[in-house]
């Protein structure tokens, strides 16, 4: 199979997990470090790589998390759904301030949509 091929099946959306976070570049895990204190979307481009981050800044507690919903594949761009998900009522947790963030390897154009509680669909911003 022809590599102009083969790069049509790669995805153009990938969530990189933190293990897979620790085998980065420096310059890509300080920009991680740096990111991911600020609510917002983020893109750092490395060489042939191109990295976004999906951050809610600063929560105080690990009850808060951010979670991809889907990711729907177009012709122009892809589109990425996200929830934030917060403390369970009437559980403990660590008062201990947490960075909730996603990061993933892109090709090309992504728009990235927060889904709210009420299920309502609004750019994340």
């Amino acid at each position: 199979m022809s590599s102009q091929r083969q790069r049509s099946f790669e995805p153009k959306f990938r969530i990189i997990s933190l293990k897979e976070q620790k085998k980065l570049p420096l310059s890509v895990t300080e920009w991680v470090h740096e990111r991911k204190t600020v609510r917002g979307v983020s893109e750092y481009r490395r060489n042939k790589y191109s990295y976004l981050m999906i951050s809610l800044g600063s929560r105080p507690n690990p009850g808060y998390r951010l979670e991809l919903v889907k990711v729907e594949t177009g012709r122009k761009e892809t589109a990425v759904f996200v929830e934030e998900k917060f403390p369970l009522p009437g559980r403990m947790y660590p008062q201990v301030v947490v960075y909730p963030y996603l990061l993933a390897e892109v090709r090309g154009p992504v728009q990235v949509c927060l889904i709210r509680p009420d299920q309502s669909v609004v750019p994340f911003s």
